[in-house]
């Protein structure tokens, strides 16, 4: 079986490569005069899917062709790619005000979460051969909502996360104190207006900080990762918690089809006396395994056994990529490796992907800080920990805080 990788690792570029370590192509998007794009998420399978933000006029074809768009103040887009860069279509929110496409799921169609404004999302589905719009939802708090990462199980239930503070404007609110994670379950239906029907809705934290940033799905279980600070309980006064041991924490819970607790133990807190998160998680294809990656500092031991197996920041905050299990059990999360990237400065290991093959490698991406600001790397681990030849460092001449490599997709075609 072919194996072939794809990752967006900065803005406005492409890179795919094949057999997980070979260069094979880079594309450029340009704009006229001031112009900016920015993209948040990246899924594969025949084709590339890519979405952001732009403002200003881009063209959205990298090749000799001309795709130009023009913003309507900052504008969502997902533009869709074949392997080898071409441009296939692009859709644009194209509504007054600021928009940004912050997550991605294909199914039928391809579903995304768009921020709206500070105070209301939409989710949109769209046609996967032409980009037409087929279907879409809104929602808002009276305070504060984002959202950030989008999943789906194998029939037809969407999972979205993110984070609001306020109430939600929907049949049985849900009310927050401070700012809540939430996770949020949608039935799929099969016309425009049924196609986002809510099936559940549920608020994660305390009187702290609490975001959701990524969820993966494995068979019926939900994986959902992000940050806290203070005591999180799952849900919203719920009975299974953890609490941080200073400033923020990282957190994994396992959770059933309706958003609770599969059991107590099924739970994970990253993170030291410092600043601490996990920002990424996806669920081994092939086991009960999964990868997270995020930050961390001082010392943390990654080991939630007898065991230790602590690291040292070597900065302010390093990057960490880590695979463990959620056993289908109340035994606990069981660790498999923990390992770090980072120097002197600040750096966060910002997206993980499981391939789908027989060695069950996690390929990763990170920000890399610098005096001037920050470069990105890509690299990846065997499902042991071992360092697999992929990827190394992208230094761009003007290294600058807009570098940053948003998402990484590992690919696996069936020939």
């Amino acid at each position: 079986m072919n194996k072939a990788r794809f990752l967006l690792p900065v803005l406005l570029l492409f890179a795919f490569t094949l057999h997980a370590q070979n260069y094979q192509w880079a594309k450029r998007l340009a704009g006229t005069a001031a112009f900016d794009v920015q993209v948040y998420d990246v899924i594969v399978d025949q084709n590339i899917y890519v979405g952001g933000s732009f403002s200003g006029t881009v063209d959205f074809d990298p090749g000799a062709g001309v795709s130009n768009k023009t913003a309507n103040g900052t504008d969502g887009f997902i533009a869709k790619y074949d392997h080898g860069g071409n441009l296939v279509w692009v859709y644009t929110t194209n509504a007054a005000g600021n928009q940004e496409v912050k997550g991605l799921n294909l199914g039928a169609k391809l579903n995304a979460g768009v921020q709206t404004s500070n105070t209301s999302i939409s989710l949109i589905a769209l046609e996967t051969a032409t980009g037409s719009l087929y279907a879409s939802a809104s929602y808002s708090t009276s305070g504060s909502i984002k959202v950030n990462k989008l999943a789906k199980n194998s029939s037809t239930t969407l999972y979205v996360v993110g984070s609001f503070g306020g109430n939600f404007q929907l049949p049985g609110g849900i009310s927050a104190i401070g700012t809540d994670a939430f996770l949020m379950g949608f039935n799929l239906g099969n016309t425009p207006a049924n196609y986002f029907t809510l099936a559940f809705l549920n608020g994660y934290g305390g009187n702290g900080y609490q975001e959701a940033f990524d969820v993966s799905v494995f068979q019926s279980t939900i994986r959902m990762a992000g940050v806290f600070d203070g005591t999180c309980t799952f849900p919203s006064g719920g009975s299974v918690s953890l609490t941080s041991a200073g400033g923020t924490d990282g957190f994994v819970i396992e959770l059933n089809s309706v958003g609770n607790p599969t059991f107590s133990t099924n739970k994970l807190r990253i993170g030291s006396t410092g600043n601490d998160g996990v920002t990424s998680i996806e669920s081994d294809p092939g086991t009960r395994a999964f990868a997270i990656g995020g930050y961390f500092s001082d010392v943390f031991d990654f080991d939630p056994s007898a065991n230790t197996v602590s690291l040292t920041s070597a900065g302010g905050k390093d990057g960490f990529v880590a695979r463990y299990w959620f056993n289908a059990s109340a035994s606990g999360p069981l660790f498999s490796f923990a390992k770090k990237t980072g120097g002197t400065f600040d750096d966060e290991v910002t997206d993980v992907s499981v391939s789908a093959n027989s060695t069950h490698p996690v390929y990763y991406a990170a920000s890399n800080g610098a005096a001037s600001g920050s470069a990105i790397s890509t690299a990846a681990y065997d499902s042991l920990g071992g360092t697999v030849t992929f990827g190394g460092l992208l230094l761009p001449a003007n290294q600058t805080t807009l570098n940053k490599c948003n998402s990484i997709c590992a690919y696996n075609p069936s020939a």
